[in-house]
C-alpha cells in the first residue's frame, strides 16, 4: 500500500512547487516565513497541506516523492 502513496504524482501549483523545493532542501521553517513575509504558522499550515496532498506523512518522504517523481522537474 506504502508504494501506491509514492506513486501518486499531484500537480502542484501555486506556491506548492516552491514549498516542497523548501522541505527538499531542508529550510528552516522560520527562514522560509522570513522569505514570503508570513508566519512561521502559515508556513507549517501550507506545508501540512501540501504533506496531504502528496499524501505522506513527513517531510522526509516529501522530499523521496519529489526525487522519485520529478515533481520539481530538476
Amino acid at each position: 500500500m506504502r508504494a501506491n502513496r509514492r506513486s501518486h504524482s499531484p500537480d502542484l501549483d501555486g506556491a506548492e512547487p516552491r514549498s516542497l523545493r523548501a522541505i527538499t532542501t531542508g529550510r528552516a521553517t522560520v527562514d522560509t516565513a522570513e522569505e514570503r513575509h508570513v508566519s512561521e504558522r502559515t508556513v507549517k499550515r501550507m506545508t501540512a497541506a501540501l504533506l496531504r496532498q502528496l499524501r505522506v506523512s513527513n517531510q522526509a518522504e516529501a522530499a523521496a516523492v519529489a526525487g522519485h517523481t520529478g515533481l520539481l522537474g530538476d
